[in-house]
């Protein structure tokens, strides 16, 4: 079988270990970089080997690149956040 290069936010979630709604909200404030995924009207795809190397610093093109020693912080705060905005950003992706 055939596998695709891109994955969908359920896939990058468990990739990450981060709910669906942290992603949503990591593409919502630029920390997933645009290069990293293709949007299709309301359907997204995402390369998660270029995401995983845009936060590890290796895409230097902005500044929404995350260390290792901050990834622990982006989750609280995300997760805290998911909550209260999981309705909202259901309907953005």
């Amino acid at each position: 079988m055939n596998q695709s290069k891109y994955s969908n936010v359920q896939d990058v979630a468990k990739f990450f270990d981060v709910s669906e709604s942290t992603v949503r909200l990591w593409v919502k404030k630029g920390i997933i970089d645009r290069s990293c995924y293709v949007k299709a009207d309301t359907t997204y795809r995402f390369d998660i080997p270029s995401i995983e190397k845009h936060l590890r610093g290796g895409n230097n093109n902005s500044n929404t690149s995350i260390t290792e020693e901050s990834t622990d912080d982006y989750r609280h705060s995300f997760e805290i956040a998911d909550s209260s905005m999981e309705e909202m950003l259901d309907e953005d992706i």
